[in-house]
């Protein structure tokens, strides 16, 4: 459908003037009429270009002349009122990802003295470009919900003599799944039993994240049977849970965060105070096996079926 274009004659770029138009091949300011007639033949209110990279078509729909103002780069800089951009059929635009996470490592580059550079300090980071969830938005969050994702970042993989000695070792970069349980508030008992409702929470899982980190691909190709089982927890009022990721070798560690809004559930439960498990989860870990450890860092979706 066409789209109308509002005057926006700054230059901060807050509104259209960064969406509209093709490049100019001058600067200064360009002016289409209304309904112009004297060029026969010729539409003068009729200017192609894009908005936000979609083919269309720009006109002058307004009682006075349309104008749009170029810089010495050719770049727009300001429009006036009037103009409608009606959109080539079948075109599209680009649309950002503005909900997504981000995970890995970073790692420092160190040159000693004889020249030869290695990589021996791995750093592991997440995050989210939302917001993390509110730790009271947490707690008032009844049931369970499954989250799913990726794992990465660094492993070493060792290779053992008959007598336990290790023979060789590797390192490189692995990917994994990761599959997390984090149960929330109770939702009551029966008051005629009192048993806990069906879908319920039991006590002894409130507030705490479950599951494991498996299927490792090393990028060297090392056949491997490594798996973590993670047994967290989630302190009230807080967005973020800890605890173990165990490989076999140790305890290892693993620290996350809730990510997103904790919106209110629909009418059938207490619109007073439930609200649904929050969109995803990020954070980091570590974990020993009997033949290798791995720091790596994670990210999950809740698994909406």
């Amino acid at each position: 459908n066409a789209l109308t274009i509002p005057a926006d004659a700054d230059t901060t770029g807050d509104a259209n003037t960064n969406l509209m138009f093709a490049r100019s091949t001058t600067s200064g300011t360009l002016n289409y009429t209304f309904n112009d007639t004297t060029t026969a033949g010729t539409d003068e209110a009729v200017h192609d270009g894009t908005y936000n990279g979609a083919e269309g078509t720009y006109r002058c729909t307004g009682t006075a002349a349309c104008t749009v103002t170029f810089n010495d780069k050719g770049m727009v800089t300001g429009n006036s009122a009037g103009w409608v951009f009606i959109p080539d059929r079948g075109a599209t635009s680009d649309q950002p990802d503005y909900d997504y996470l981000h995970y890995g490592v970073w790692l420092k580059k160190t040159t000693d003295e004889d020249g030869a550079v290695t990589y021996n300090e791995v750093e592991t980071f997440a995050g989210s470009s939302l917001d993390p969830s509110t730790g009271s938005g947490l707690d008032t969050v009844e049931g369970s919900a499954s989250y799913e994702g990726d794992a990465t970042v660094v492993y070493v993989h060792e290779v053992s003599n008959p007598d336990g000695t290790e023979a060789s070792a590797t390192s490189g970069h692995f990917t994994a799944d990761v599959s997390l349980t984090a149960y929330f508030a109770q939702t009551g008992d029966n008051p005629e039993t009192g048993d806990f409702e069906a879908g319920t929470v039991a006590p002894n899982l409130l507030n705490t994240v479950s599951g494991s980190i498996n299927n490792f691909m090393l990028s060297g190709g090392e056949a491997n049977t490594w798996s973590a089982t993670v047994q967290a927890s989630r302190a009230g009022g807080e967005n973020t849970f800890s605890g173990t990721a165990k490989g076999g070798n140790g305890d290892g560690s693993i620290l996350g965060t809730f990510y997103g809004p904790t919106p209110l559930t629909p009418a059938d439960n207490d619109p007073a105070t439930a609200t649904t498990a929050p969109g995803s989860m990020a954070g980091e870990f570590n974990a020993g096996f009997s033949n290798g450890s791995v720091a790596g860092a994670f990210g999950a979706r809740k698994n909406d079926e």
